[in-house]
């Protein structure tokens, strides 16, 4: 989590995306699988990170299965109307982390 709010600081400060809320990428990487991190043997943490950008980046896509994601309380729906956050927000701040560390490459 910290990691993405880090990489978000530095895309806001490079004009890239607005400003968005810590909360919202606690709640990104909360829901993300646990089975996609603590990868087995030699793997750097960089694996996790790119899987966790990878599968939230996957599931905000137009008509994806964020919109049935919940904020880590169970009760209130990450990508409900009033939320001060977008699904699209957060399929664009997963884009531009991917690009600005390269990940992948």
């Amino acid at each position: 989590m910290r990691i993405l709010k880090r990489v978000e600081n530095d895309l806001v400060a490079a004009g890239k995306i607005e400003a968005l809320p810590s909360y919202f990428m606690e709640c990104l990487v909360y829901c993300a699988p646990d089975a996609i991190f603590n990868h087995q043997g030699n793997t750097p943490l960089t694996d996790d990170f790119s899987a966790v950008v990878s599968h939230i980046w996957n599931k905000t896509k137009p008509d994806g299965e964020a919109k049935g994601w919940y904020e880590p309380n169970g009760i209130k729906p990450l990508f409900a109307d009033g939320q001060k956050w977008s699904m699209e927000q957060a399929h664009r701040l997963t884009l531009k982390t991917w690009q600005h560390l390269g990940l992948g490459s």
